[in-house]
């Protein structure tokens, strides 16, 4: 056998190995992530830095590997790879809690009342 048969046979058994280990990551919209967004700190190891920082919610999907997170509901969204994110676990921070409340306020409000019929805490009716 040649050698460039057995480079090319090698290097095909090299990529599927790596295909099958290769665990692809899946984000709905809504959900809370770490971004990965390394920092050089002077005087500071990096070994011991957080490079992660969190809290974000998952906005949208651009295509399989881009997606739009945002810090609060009031700061600008940024597009970032899907690398860089990696699933959150935790409380869910303060500021996407009181968020949460004002759009179910919201929509309980909008829903408008549940019974369009005759007020059945009223008591008896006199008549």
């Amino acid at each position: 056998m040649s050698e460039c048969v057995l480079l090319t046979t090698s290097s095909v058994v090299i990529y599927v190995r790596y295909d099958d280990r290769v665990k692809t990551a899946r984000f709905e919209e809504g959900q809370l992530v770490w971004y990965y967004s390394p920092r050089r700190r002077k005087g500071m190891c990096r070994k011991w830095e957080c490079s992660n920082v969190g809290g974000f919610r998952v906005m949208k999907k651009l295509n399989d590997v881009n997606y739009i997170i945002q810090k609060s509901p009031r700061t600008k969204p940024i597009i970032v790879h899907i690398d860089r994110l990696t699933p959150y676990r935790g409380d869910i921070p303060a500021v996407w809690q009181t968020a949460a409340d004002i759009v179910s306020a919201s929509e309980t409000i909008n829903a408008g009342p549940r019974n369009a019929g005759p007020n059945r805490n009223a008591g008896p009716v006199a008549g």
